[in-house]
């Protein structure tokens, strides 16, 4: 579904037969190691223009869907958008301007081939026994956590 700049929603069906097609091809990319998320927070838009859609085109052309996660959040009329790190070859600086005006989370380094954008996880190591770790994967399991890890994270957050 589209929506064009006067809020009319339009099926892509219909956008091919009245003549649109695509700028460029959504290339599926390679799953990115790298841990943590970089977040930025866009306000939703119908202005086709908006410098915002050119930051996503970016995010689509570097990343592809596969490296990202898109959330929508009705009540704050916002969308938060989740990129795993990436070096984007661009050196604008209105981009880095842009980036930085949306950003939630993680970091913007400007480097001499373009924009260096990362998550701010930091690593905290600890060392347990082989029988507390498999009481910590299973109070994970129970809560609904992916991992020991995210259980964690989830109990010192709530400290």
């Amino acid at each position: 579904m589209a929506v064009t700049e006067q809020h009319e929603e339009i099926t892509l069906e219909e956008l091919l037969h009245r003549g649109f097609e695509a700028a460029y091809e959504i290339e599926s990319k390679k799953t990115i190691t790298k841990e943590g998320y970089a977040t930025f927070a866009f306000k939703q838009t119908a202005y086709a223009k908006s410098q915002l859609y050119k930051l996503m085109d970016l995010f689509y052309q570097y990343l592809s869907p596969t490296n990202m996660r898109i959330t929508s959040q009705e009540e704050k009329e916002q969308f938060i958008v989740e990129i795993k790190p990436v070096l984007f070859i661009e050196s604008a600086q209105e981009i880095v301007e842009l980036l930085e005006s949306v950003l939630v989370s993680g970091k913007i380094n400007k480097r001499s081939r373009g924009i260096y954008v990362v998550s701010d996880l930091e690593v905290v190591r600890v060392k347990v026994s082989s029988n507390l770790k498999e009481e910590l994967q299973q109070k994970a399991k129970e809560l609904g956590k992916e991992n020991v890890e995210e259980l964690l994270l989830y109990a010192v957050q709530k400290l």
